[in-house]
């Protein structure tokens, strides 16, 4: 039937965004991170690339919270998975699929980089 294609198609965006958010964090980490000012000229003066963490939520917002926006990534991502057994289109497959992949990155991020939980 289309259910298992399309909790396929759920799974597999969210393991390409996934990987795109963790191997685009990790190149500006090694490319940016630690060389100079942190950041690199991409067209002359016009576009600059800079390395800025961000601690917190938006705009850095929320900084003491780590822990709670641990958690509420942890919540969406067992949401999703428990909500793509009843997918009935494959847009709601492939929007699920941006936000898990995303909120995995996300829960990464605040697992295992500083100010995360384990650092």
């Amino acid at each position: 039937g289309k259910g298992p294609r399309r909790v396929l198609a759920l799974f597999v965006v969210a393991v390409l965004v996934y990987v795109v958010d963790l191997g685009s964090k990790l190149l500006v980490v090694a490319k940016l991170e630690g060389h100079g000012d942190g950041s690199v000229q991409v067209i002359g003066d016009w576009l600059r690339l800079t390395a800025i963490r961000n601690s917190g939520a938006a705009f850095s917002m929320g900084e003491a919270y780590t822990i709670v926006f641990t958690i509420i990534a942890a919540g969406v991502i067992v949401v999703i998975a428990r909500l793509a057994r009843k997918l009935h289109s494959l847009p709601w497959a492939i929007a699920l699929g941006l936000l898990l992949g995303g909120a995995l990155g996300n829960l990464t991020d605040r697992v295992f980089r500083s100010p995360g939980v384990f650092r």
